[in-house]
């Protein structure tokens, strides 16, 4: 007798809702199946009949909860993360400097969930007195950024409580609003960026941290690499920009741009690697720092960054 004629009419009504995919691979588990019995360890699979629970997870749904799990763990291990968009392109070196642009992402980590409010971990309201110390900037520089980014509606001042605009960016489930081919958006990591900051937002180095913004539009969705296509999910079809262009793309000389890039470290990883196959070199960022793919990171990305570690690291 087979498990569906065991079935009960309403299970039999769930069956049917199933998706043929789903179906199939509940047929494969069960005839795959090996029962144990755990008083004994014994092999009881021939002496009971074995049917799906359809109140529970499927297959498929297993295997996306268990992606799902990765994620978050990977999110967490991170500090969390907001996401960063890419609008703000055309204010760089007019209105806004690079590394106002670094600042603007540390203090993205501190957005609480929807409100978008800034507030400390513990839940307490960043207020404007507040901010000065936390960027490490001198009251003079500091009123120069906040007149700035103020008057471009980056942060509204509500007078009791700072307010980050949701244009650039948010911290809570990305907008239906967003489609991935109009705009260029990123997971950006809690723990990394302050890390970053903490090193070097107060140091002639903080222009250097403004880059992680300006890479944004080229980091490719599941390899982190710098390509000219972005959204493209079949490999062979990626077009990873080599470090002349990146060079172009960036406003730099293009025989400065590998130490600038390989200037700033978080730990003692490279967030920017630099690989080479042939005469080409091509760049990746490291997804500590930033990642938008559905899924954790490759081992293969994440292993090059750990291997590919700067000379003198812990």
């Amino acid at each position: 007798m087979s498990f569906i004629q065991q079935m009960t009419e309403q299970e039999l009504k769930k069956w049917r809702e199933q998706s043929p995919t789903a179906k199939q691979e509940t047929f494969e588990l069960i005839e795959n199946a090996v029962v144990i019995d755990i008083t004994t360890g014994e092999e009881i699979t021939d002496k009971v009949s074995v049917k799906p629970n359809l109140g529970s997870a499927l297959p498929h749904q297993v295997q996306y909860k268990q992606r799902e799990d990765k994620v978050a763990k990977y999110n967490a291990e991170q500090g969390g993360f907001v996401f960063t968009f890419y609008k703000l392109a055309e204010r760089i070196d007019g209105d806004l400097t690079k590394a106002d642009l670094a600042r603007l992402l540390f203090l993205a980590t501190y957005l609480s969930y929807e409100s978008n409010q800034l507030k400390f971990d513990n839940g307490v309201a960043i207020t404007k007195k507040q901010l000065p110390e936390l960027l490490g900037l001198k009251e003079r520089a500091f009123r120069t950024f906040y007149g700035t980014v103020t008057q471009l509606g980056i942060l509204v001042d509500n007078g009791d409580k700072v307010v980050m605009s949701a244009e650039y960016f948010y911290k809570g489930s990305l907008p239906k609003t967003i489609k991935p081919n109009e705009i260029a958006y990123t997971r950006t990591y809690v723990n990394g960026i302050r890390e970053l900051y903490k090193e070097y937002g107060a140091t002639r180095k903080a222009g250097q941290l403004g880059l992680l913004y300006l890479v944004i539009p080229y980091i490719h969705f599941d390899t982190n690499i710098l390509v000219s296509n972005p959204n493209e999910r079949q490999y062979a079809d990626i077009d990873a920009l080599s470090l002349e262009e990146v060079a172009t793309l960036l406003g730099y000389d293009a025989n400065k741009i590998t130490r600038t890039l390989t200037g700033i470290v978080l730990g003692d990883e490279y967030v920017f690697m630099i690989t080479q196959v042939g005469k080409e070199k091509n760049v990746v960022v490291n997804p500590r720092v930033h990642w938008r793919g559905t899924s954790v990171p490759s081992g293969t990305v994440d292993t090059l960054f750990q291997i590919k570690k700067r000379k003198g690291g812990n």
